[in-house]
């Protein structure tokens, strides 16, 4: 194919998460996203969005508690004012279908939900010792996705790894400390730091 360089039009490849899944079926031991990605930098490139998903079965949070947590105003979000809880319910009974937490600006943006909810309102079935399924989402465009392209393809982040370390370095949730006007010398909540681990902060 002719490269946007050669005057052609380039070639412009769009994943879904499903594709996502089904082209994992061929990586072995000589291919994973990381080789993926560096593979993709041997040609002119340029990555307009990238999304990153983790999957929480242990249920460190629940969806609610972030948000509380944001409405209390104990948390920090690096360059961003707002943030946006969306909630889809049952008319008839008020039956929630799931919460969805919304923070981050034009370049990335964070999205936490209760996958488990959407699944059972979408009518699949789910199996009997699936308790809690949360998914924590990172969408980055223009050139954030391109340089996080880069870090997952020369700097050996596991997609996981990555992911933590970027939440640890735009948000984080604090414990109210009415003798500090500073918020980010605030202690983190005790569930964020579990959920986070040990990661090392990306940007």
């Amino acid at each position: 194919p002719s490269s946007p360089s050669q005057g052609g039009l380039g070639v412009h490849i769009a994943m879904s998460g499903q594709a996502c899944r089904e082209y994992e079926k061929f990586f072995d031991l000589n291919m994973n996203w990381s080789e993926f990605f560096a593979l993709a930098m041997n040609f002119p490139h340029n990555f307009t969005r990238l999304d990153i998903a983790i999957d929480d079965f242990k249920g460190y949070f629940t969806i609610k508690q972030l948000y509380r947590t944001a409405k209390a105003g104990c948390m920090t979000a690096q360059r961003v004012r707002k943030a946006r809880m969306f909630e889809t319910f049952d008319i008839a009974d008020g039956k929630s279908d799931g919460m969805t937490f919304y923070v981050g600006r034009a370049d990335w943006m964070f999205r936490f939900y209760d996958k488990k909810a959407e699944r059972g309102a979408a009518g699949f079935d789910l199996e009997d010792y699936l308790k809690t399924w949360n998914r924590y989402e990172i969408q980055l465009r223009g050139d954030l996705a391109t340089e996080a392209a880069h870090v997952l393809a020369f700097e050996q982040y596991s997609l996981g790894a990555f992911a933590k370390g970027f939440f640890s370095s735009k948000i984080d949730f604090k414990v109210k400390n009415k003798n500090d006007s500073n918020k980010s010398r605030w202690k983190s909540k005790s569930w964020w730091t579990e959920f986070l681990g040990d990661c090392e902060k990306v940007y």
